[in-house]
Formats: structure tokens, C-alpha cells, sequence
């Protein structure tokens, strides 16, 4: 996709440090404003000229209603998880994930579970708040874990969180 990001500062590496073995040296472009986790390739970065890339009248009709947002709950078994997963991440223990940042993992959580992670089909056939979808089971990956979670009348429920360590190594079926 085409983002417009703010370039807040340009790094260059001198050629000749251990960080910039590359014959030419390293460029470290710093971007604020854009949707992407740290580490993520930016494949093209061109100027934003308002002359000729502003559209004024651009309208997205197939994307204009707001984004529905459930609310997300779960136990005090979860939330003793979460507090581990947390200081882990604070600690920088082995299972820390370089793609969760540090302490933001209980917020990640909700914000994707929160706008229905599930596929499409999922959504449409089994709506959160009908009876049909009340119990029904999914889950899905954030970073090093596997989160758990249960259709509710009122939202999303989280089960259980585990490491994708113990996801792999429960018994299926």
C-alpha cells in the first residue's frame, strides 16, 4: 500500500564501522506516522509534493462507515498470563518477542481483537451478539504467543494465552 509518513531523521553509517560494513556504509531512515512494526521494509520513499499528490476531493465510498470496535474481557487466570507476559517483555527474558514492543502486549491484544480478527466468512456467518456465534472458538498469533479467545454475546472472550511453543506441542483433535 502507499502510506504518507513523517521523516523525522536520516542516520548515516560511516562505511567503515562495524555497524556499516557495507562498502557504501548504511542509511537509517526514522519514520513516525506510519502503520508498521519496527523492522519492516520500506520499499520506496519518494516526496510528498502537495501540487500534484494532494486530492482534495479523493472520497473512499466502499470504506466510509467507522470500523465496529467489541469490547474485549477476560479472567483472573488470563490476567495473571498477562502479567507474566509483561514481565517477560519488561525483562527481556528469552521468550521476549523483538515484534510485541515492550510492555504493549496486553494493548495489542485488545486493539486487534477488539475489530474482530476472524476471516470475513467468519464474521458474516457467525456475527458477534447472535446466538449461533455464542461459544464459538478461535485464535490467533501476537508475536511468541497463541491467544485464545470465545464469541460472547457482548464481544470477545479470552480463554487462554500460550506460547506458540505450547500451542505446537498440544495434543490436536
Amino acid at each position: 500500500g502507499l502510506s504518507a509518513v513523517k521523516l523525522d531523521r536520516v542516520v548515516l553509517e560511516d562505511p567503515g564501522s562495524e555497524a556499516g560494513n557495507h562498502p557504501a556504509g548504511r542509511i537509517h531512515l526514522h519514520l513516525s506516522g506510519v502503520d508498521l512494526l519496527d523492522g519492516t521494509p520500506v520499499l520506496d520513499i519518494k516526496p510528498y509534493l502537495a501540487y500534484s499528490d494532494s486530492i482534495p476531493d479523493a472520497a473512499v465510498r466502499w470504506a466510509k462507515d467507522p470500523i465496529q470496535r467489541h469490547p474485549v474481557t477476560w479472567d483472573a487466570p488470563v490476567e495473571r498470563k498477562l502479567q507474566d507476559i509483561e514481565r517477560q517483555l519488561a525483562e527481556g527474558t528469552p521468550s521476549r518477542d523483538p515484534l510485541v514492543p515492550v510492555l504493549h502486549f496486553r494493548a495489542l491484544m485488545v486493539d486487534l481483537l477488539a475489530v474482530d480478527p476472524r476471516h470475513g466468512y467468519q464474521q458474516a456467518a457467525f456475527p458477534v451478539g447472535q446466538p449461533l456465534s455464542q461459544g464459538k472458538q478461535y485464535g490467533f498469533q501476537v508475536g511468541h504467543w497463541n491467544v485464545r479467545f470465545e464469541v460472547r454475546r457482548e464481544g470477545f472472550h479470552v480463554t487462554d494465552i500460550e506460547t506458540m511453543e505450547e500451542f505446537l506441542q498440544r495434543p490436536k483433535g
